[in-house]
């Protein structure tokens, strides 16, 4: 079979794309190279706003500031514990929830896929919730801010039409040898779509290790305080290092301001950059098998 010749309109078609990729190719890029040249530049530059894409007057103050601090490491610590803890949990009701609501048979299916579809419009609210985790006890407790960000109803509907577009005839096979609800989600629902499920624990992994608001609501200890909260103290021991407690007044002084900012976001958000590479094939075929319906 011949291939079809690509027309005038269609190279004038890919050119326009190509040009607009790069755009915002560019438009992405050069935030980031100035944040890092800022981060690696010394104190005068940056005060004069004399820089933009490469670094004047290569220094390295800003970043031993920051990685010298115990309580970046405290905060370190507890995001990747609220990440990890945060993921498995809301992945383990998302999957469960989610097969649940792919059970053609299911009494009420469309009603509580419904009820699910109006809490994404309709919530509580952050007081009722403020009050609700002040009478579990769940202030000043990284279980919180875990338990405030699980599950999300796209993410579950994200993996409720993965499961549907597996053939009801393998399902209905499995049931009529014996095989149990629980048995067919772990044995044959989930190995065939680990790609969607992977999808899944990247965004719920992300959007813990960048939550904002849940730790600055709950959390008022500085032992528990996560790299979020902890940047916001930067900024301001940043600006004011008499106020400050995050980081070592004589050495903020020695630093232009926006030097410790752009050094403490790119130490905040490397870790997620270092590992999203390794799975961004899983995300973009995780979010075609997951809401593209054939």
């Amino acid at each position: 079979m011949k291939a079809k010749r690509e027309t005038s309109a269609d190279r004038v078609f890919h050119i326009f794309c190509y040009l607009f990729l790069l755009l915002i190719l560019v438009i992405i890029i050069i935030p980031l190279a100035n944040l890092l040249a800022i981060s690696f530049s010394s104190s005068s530059p940056v005060m004069k706003g004399e820089i933009r894409l490469l670094p004047q007057g290569f220094h390295t103050s800003a970043y031993q500031l920051v990685f010298s601090s115990g309580l970046f490491y405290t905060a370190l610590g507890n995001t990747a514990f609220v990440t990890v803890m945060g993921t498995l949990l809301s992945v383990a009701t998302s999957v469960l929830t989610a097969y649940a609501l792919s059970i053609r048979k299911l009494p009420g299916r469309r009603a509580l896929t419904l009820l699910f579809l109006f809490t994404m419009v309709f919530n509580g609210g952050m007081i009722p919730t403020y009050i609700l985790m002040q009478q579990l006890g769940l202030l000043n407790s990284l279980w919180g801010i875990i338990l405030a960000g699980t599950s999300s109803v796209y993410n579950i509907l994200i993996l409720k039409s993965s499961f549907e577009d597996l053939p009801a005839s393998v399902e209905e096979a499995a049931r009529i040898d014996g095989a149990s609800r629980l048995y067919i989600l772990f044995k044959i629902v989930l190995p065939i779509s680990i790609p969607t499920v992977i999808t899944i624990c990247m965004f719920y992994a992300v959007t813990y290790w960048n939550d904002y608001i849940n730790p600055k609501l709950y959390i008022t200890q500085q032992s528990l305080l996560t790299l979020q909260t902890y940047l916001r103290s930067v900024i301001f021991d940043a600006f004011d290092p008499m106020g400050g407690y995050t980081l070592d007044t004589e050495a903020v002084q020695n630093c232009a301001p926006q030097t410790i900012i752009n050094a403490t976001i790119v130490a905040a958000i490397l870790p997620i950059a270092i590992v999203y590479p390794f799975l961004q094939k899983y995300f973009i075929h995780g979010i075609m098998l997951g809401s593209v319906k054939e």
